[in-house]
């Protein structure tokens, strides 16, 4: 699920927010010299101008001399067929020509070269900007668990709150419940081929007669047995809301919940399964499958982080004091 999320900055935060939005820029930057001018060559050496063929006169008066030129830097290279030699480079700021000059590559080889440096920048500025998203992930929950942040996820207005009662958590949920199922398994043993007694005669191709008598060659048996076993499947999907009085759900298929956390005698939580147990006096346990795995917008800045069903056990114990 994806929200808007609006949380107290700090000037850390926001420091960390405008890094981000920088990085994101030189991302964004570096992307379109990637895509700009499809079928050009992005110069090698400059790294910043495309190459263009120029025609230089005719080599054994047949064949055009084609060279291609950087519009940028000046960089030239002669083409011969598929490849192209590095022959002249005014300026070698990424020490290019240092490695490279004089040498015969195919043009394919020459746009990777003069590529690699953009995607290694752009891989560079995605891990920092992950670095970042981290940090202020660390943050929203370090706000949520402190209480200074309620985590809306879904829409709460179709519950009708008490005085005073506020969202804290929402999220969706799905109510597992126990159905007993019963399995019957039906054996038989025996029969099959039978024994006889006396002596076959060949009437005919393929037709037989037999003297004497036939029994089978064991007593057929069939055994049928039956076992009761509980699984646990899904009754219903809604939404599931935490609040500072109570416990609420509402299903698609008319399911509901509405348990005061003053009544809650224990909660536990399976990870494997991201389920909530909470039990009530003298009632049924009751199981709630959460989705607890987020994706929002923090100031314009996707981040995606989960919340652990400990930390919300934490929540609701806090609020039922």
């Amino acid at each position: 699920m994806e929200t808007s999320l609006s949380v107290k900055t700090t000037p850390e935060v926001e420091s960390l927010l405008a890094q981000a939005t920088q990085l994101q820029v030189k991302v964004s930057e570096n992307q379109k010299i990637i895509s700009k001018k499809a079928g050009l060559i992005f110069c090698p050496i400059c790294q910043e101008g495309y190459l263009h063929f120029v025609e230089r006169g005719k080599t054994f008066f047949l064949f055009a001399d084609v060279w291609l030129v950087c519009d940028e830097c000046g960089a030239e290279f002669h083409k011969k067929f598929a490849k192209a030699t590095l022959r002249r480079a005014m300026k070698d700021p990424y020490g290019v020509f240092g490695e490279y000059g004089d040498k015969t590559l195919r043009l394919e080889e020459w746009g990777q070269i003069a590529l690699r440096r953009i995607k290694d920048e752009i891989f560079e500025y995605e891990e920092q900007v992950s670095a970042i998203k981290e940090k202020l992930v660390q943050y929203v929950v370090s706000q949520f668990m402190d209480g200074n942040l309620n985590l809306i996820t879904t829409d709460t207005s179709g519950f009708i709150l008490k005085k005073d009662e506020t969202p804290i958590f929402s999220t969706k949920a799905e109510v597992i419940e126990e159905r007993k199922r019963k399995v019957t398994q039906r054996t038989t043993v025996g029969g099959g081929k039978r024994n006889y007694g006396g002596f076959s005669f060949r009437v005919a191709k393929g037709l037989y007669y037999h003297t004497g008598s036939s029994s089978p060659a064991s007593p057929r048996q069939t055994t049928v047995k039956s076992a009761e076993y509980t699984e646990l499947v899904s009754a219903d999907f809604g939404d599931f809301v935490i609040t500072n009085q109570r416990l609420l759900f509402k299903g698609n298929r008319s399911r509901g919940l509405a348990i005061p956390t003053n009544k809650i005698a224990a909660m536990d939580v399976d990870p494997g399964e991201n389920a909530l147990l909470i039990i009530q006096e003298n009632k049924k346990p009751s199981i709630l499958r959460i989705l607890n795995r987020y994706q929002m917008s923090f100031a314009g800045l996707e981040i995606t982080f989960s919340i652990d069903l400990d930390a919300l056990v934490a929540l609701v114990k806090r609020t039922a004091i």
